[in-house]
């Protein structure tokens, strides 16, 4: 049975929330009404106006025709993309603060400090550095390996 409006996912529809509010940001600084921007697409204004709301009823097929038209970057990417893309933006990402309740062998490294406190780079670093032989980088997160090899970067290999 087809998913009803009531089934797409909380993601999905935020989604379709912020795709809305870029199109209505992009009208209003071309300073158009959506009865203009509508005719110059050959669609109708109320058609816009539910793409502007994030309207989960207009079409696939409709929503594409206006985004393309407009401009807008249409890119549909694999899971396995979408991940290699998290990485590559993450790859030189170094937080001020690190939480260390995020970062478990951070944390096991800074056995003396609470889970809720957080260390600067430098001092993960120096954590990580006393400690290497107690951990093993297998053993990390995704999230943590994308850490270390930022430190690692900034820092110099341990």
């Amino acid at each position: 049975m087809p998913k009803t409006i009531h089934d797409i996912d909380q993601n999905a529809i935020e989604f379709l929330i912020e795709v809305g509010c870029k199109v209505q940001q992009f009208r209003k600084s071309h300073k158009l009404t959506q009865a203009i921007l509508a005719e110059s697409l050959e669609i109708d204004r109320r058609t816009l106006a539910k793409l502007e709301r994030g309207d989960l009823t207009i079409s696939l097929g409709t929503a594409f025709h206006i985004l393309s038209n407009l401009g807008f970057a249409l890119t549909v990417d694999t899971p396995s993309e979408k991940e290699a893309a998290d990485d590559a933006l993450d790859k030189h990402y170094l937080p001020m603060q690190i939480n260390l309740a995020d970062y478990p062998v951070l944390k096991r490294c800074a056995w003396q400090l609470k889970a809720e406190d957080s260390v600067t780079p430098p001092i993960a670093y120096k954590l990580y550095q006393d400690k290497q032989s107690d951990f093993a980088k297998g053993n990390m997160s995704r999230k943590e390996q994308r850490l270390f090899a930022c430190l690692e970067h900034v820092y110099g290999p341990l």
